[in-house]
């Protein structure tokens, strides 16, 4: 895969980036930024989204915008703020998502709902909001779309993984979505991705394990020698990587990467 340079794209481009206060959320923001990407940032967590702005020198480069995804007017409000601020959109991220860690026979409906709620449900009105003001727009002539959507799902949506039940559905459902959002904009020239994550440590990967470690019984830190023994790498994916792969399907031109999923990284048996 050939990553596009950061010193060649135009500083017009704007992208919405949901779950921007995460480690992987915050690291595609950087690398946005870094090539002149102006960037609208939501997350719930409103200090750490106000420290990242800053960081990345704040308006017009960064803004801050509190939302919980599963809120719809608090996504609207969102996505609007691109066009309202920049006059267009150009790219979506769909990064915020949660998850569980509960025996799948306990696993309450509430924790179901609620995970549903921010990894799919949050995803399409993003996707519902982003594509009528992408459909708006002329045909950019760098890309030759009038926009993308990008959603961040997992190797979980692949695989089993009996402790987290809501959430590998959440994900699998979203790899559909996907899918069929992709099929229904292409004739208007809006793309959708779908990339998976490898284990990012400070993602949700050290959380969830540490959780599941407790349930088991099990030695944190054999957990980690032994997931790290399976990757290609023998390390920990580092957020950038990721970032870059973002970037790869943003600023690739036409429909490439329309309705696919790209693995950043070989999977795991859970």
């Amino acid at each position: 895969m050939v990553l596009s340079d950061p010193d060649s794209f135009p500083e017009d481009k704007v992208a919405v980036i949901t779950g921007a206060a995460g480690a992987i959320g915050s690291e595609i923001a950087r690398t946005f930024t870094a090539g002149g990407i102006r960037v609208v940032l939501g997350d719930v967590r409103d200090a750490e989204l106000d420290r990242l702005a800053a960081e990345l020198g704040g308006p017009p480069a960064a803004v801050a915008c509190p939302a919980d995804v599963s809120r719809p007017d608090d996504v609207r409000s969102l996505v609007a703020m691109a066009p309202e601020l920049y006059g267009r959109l150009d790219a979506l991220v769909n990064v915020a998502g949660i998850t569980h860690v509960d025996d799948i026979l306990e696993v309450s409906l509430d924790t179901w709902h609620r995970v549903l709620a921010v990894n799919l449900e949050g995803p399409l009105v993003a996707a519902q909001y982003a594509a009528r003001l992408m459909s708006s727009q002329d045909i950019d002539p760098g890309t030759h779309r009038r926009g993308i959507i990008v959603n961040i799902s997992s190797q979980a949506a692949e695989f089993p993984i009996p402790t987290s039940v809501a959430y590998g559905v959440s994900k699998a459902a979203l790899n559909y979505l996907s899918r069929t959002i992709a099929t229904a904009l292409e004739q208007r020239a809006i793309a959708t991705t779908i990339i998976y994550p490898g284990m990012v440590y400070d993602g949700m990967w050290k959380w969830v394990n540490r959780q599941r470690s407790h349930m088991w019984g099990h030695d944190f830190e054999e957990v980690v020698r032994r997931d790290l023994a399976e990757t290609p790498t023998g390390s920990f994916q580092d957020p950038g990587d990721l970032a870059r792969m973002v970037l790869y399907a943003v600023t690739t031109p036409g429909m490439l990467t329309n309705g696919r999923i790209i693995w950043s990284e070989a999977h795991l048996e859970w």
